[in-house]
This record gives C-alpha cells, sequence and structure tokens, in this order.
C-alpha cells in the first residue's frame, strides 16, 4: 500500500512569522502556487493560507492587505500527518475535513504536502493499473 511520502510534494512554499497578508500575496504571486504553509522558527506549521482564503477572508472584506496579519485569515490550527500514512487515510481526512491540502511532517517538522490533485492522479493511475490487469482494453480509456 502506498504512503503519503510516495506522493507527496517536496518543495513546499512556506513563509515564517506573522507577515502582512499582502507580503503573502507577493509570496503566492511570486512563485506561482495556489498556497502557503505558514511555518514558526522551528519549521513547524502554524497555518496554511490559500488563494480562496485571501479572497474570501480578506479582499471580499476589503481587508488592507498592507496591514493586516496573515494570522488573522490562515487555517490554524494546521492538521498534519506523517509520512507513513497510507494515501487512502489521506484522502479520507482531506474530504472529512474538507481540505484540499494536507501538510506532512516528521516531529511536527514540515517535510511535504499531499494535495487533491496529486491524489486525483495517483487514483487515477491505479484505476489504470487495476483495468490492464482484468481488460487491457478498458485502461487505454485512461
Amino acid at each position: 500500500m502506498d504512503t503519503v511520502q510516495d506522493v507527496m510534494l517536496k518543495d513546499i512554499v512556506t513563509v515564517a512569522g506573522n507577515p502582512t497578508i499582502f507580503e503573502v500575496v507577493k509570496v503566492i504571486g511570486d512563485k506561482k502556487v495556489g498556497c502557503v504553509v505558514i511555518i514558526n522558527s522551528e519549521n513547524i506549521p502554524i497555518g496554511i493560507v490559500t488563494e480562496k482564503d485571501i479572497v474570501r477572508k480578506a479582499v471580499y472584506k476589503e481587508v488592507d492587505l498592507k496591514k493586516e496579519k496573515i494570522s488573522t485569515i490562515m487555517v490554524t490550527p494546521v492538521i498534519t500527518v506523517t509520512p507513513d500514512v497510507n494515501v487512502f487515510y489521506a484522502s479520507r481526512l482531506m474530504q472529512e475535513h474538507d481540505f484540499r491540502r494536507l501538510p506532512v511532517t516528521v516531529n511536527k517538522k514540515l517535510i511535504g504536502l499531499v494535495t487533491e490533485s496529486i491524489l486525483t492522479k495517483y487514483f487515477t493511475q491505479q484505476r489504470k493499473e487495476f483495468y490492464k490487469k482484468i481488460n487491457p482494453e478498458l485502461a487505454n480509456m485512461f
């Protein structure tokens, strides 16, 4: 059974401390990502912020992005998994909490990120492999 470590992103965009929302927006724009993990000085996730969070919790409410701190809109506390967790459990956890991203930690320190799109690709590939075994013609549909 595959684990989170087998599919996770290892190059994660993080921001340390409690910068302004605008500073985080700049990072998201510069790095061309959909979210950042907010970490403390020990690389422990303390929050996660997505583009959607910024739009709904700040832009829509006309918050001053250059003054307001990211801690006012980030999702916290952060639910995490360890790299040895199987992908099915991670997927279920994400569905139960309506998350699209799930940080992966070892000794509370951030080492990776599992996303909804990564899991979709993983499960699609697994389905394709299954169909190859039972009927190779069906596998070509994917």
